[in-house]
């Protein structure tokens, strides 16, 4: 699994321009692993539960989940938030949750013991 984590800054509005901090993640999974993905039905899977973002006030709150179904395709998702502390609170949430990922995939990967026998 590669992982491409880079901060970004947006300004936006008409009259009282506002900045948002985003953090950009881009993951690209190995060949192993995206078939670990579609043979254990993982796509939907949550990796991180969010709210709808700063630079968007109103929205259904499941919508904003990243899914695993987000990098199967090398999309790069962004998220923006009100302050830079959040954005960087932000990143250590997804690497945890990456780490997270990247354990849920090997533990799902096939058994190469298909027997085992050990004495206690």
């Amino acid at each position: 699994m590669y992982v491409n984590l880079c901060h970004t800054t947006k300004r936006s509005g008409l009259v009282f321009k506002r900045s948002y901090f985003g953090v950009q993640l881009s993951v690209q999974l190995t060949e192993v692993e995206a078939q670990v993905v579609g043979d254990q039905q993982l796509e939907d899977l949550i990796l991180l539960q969010r709210n709808p973002p700063a630079d968007i006030p109103d929205g259904h709150p499941d919508r904003f989940h990243l899914r695993l179904r987000h990098f199967i395709n090398g999309k790069s998702d962004t998220y923006y938030l009100g302050t830079i502390s959040q954005a960087k609170d932000y990143e250590q949430y997804l690497v945890e949750a990456l780490e997270d990922l990247k354990g849920i995939l090997t533990d799902s990967e096939e058994v190469t013991e298909p027997k085992r026998s050990f004495e206690l």
